[in-house]
């Protein structure tokens, strides 16, 4: 699932994947690095 903010409401949307990804440390890294990522975790 991913967890994104809707500037024109301010509230977040959820986008549930089609399938699951193995998330590496590396891989949150990298996504902790991309511009307007507040926060990384995993549930």
């Amino acid at each position: 699932m991913i967890c994104v903010p809707d500037t024109a409401t301010g509230q977040e949307i959820d986008l549930e994947l089609p399938a699951e990804y193995p998330i590496s440390p590396q891989i949150k890294g990298a996504l902790k690095a991309v511009g307007g990522v507040v926060m990384v975790e995993e549930i």
